[in-house]
């Protein structure tokens, strides 16, 4: 590869990894949404499914 390819792959990377970071962090947010949301005066389904969503976006991001 050129030095020009090399950094262009380099520049898309970095462009990638940030992404993923930004994604990750969106997932957390809504995680500690979810688990609010389950601590409140839901019923005990709704709190559940809150729960179990949130246990899956914190695996997803781990």
């Amino acid at each position: 590869m050129t030095d020009g390819s090399d950094r262009k792959l380099e520049h898309e990377v970095r462009n990638l990894q940030a992404e993923k970071a930004a994604l990750e962090n969106m997932l957390g947010d809504a995680a500690d949404r979810l688990e609010q949301i389950a601590m409140s005066d839901c019923e005990d389904e709704e709190t559940e499914q809150a729960k179990a969503a949130a246990k899956r976006y914190r695996r997803v991001i781990r």
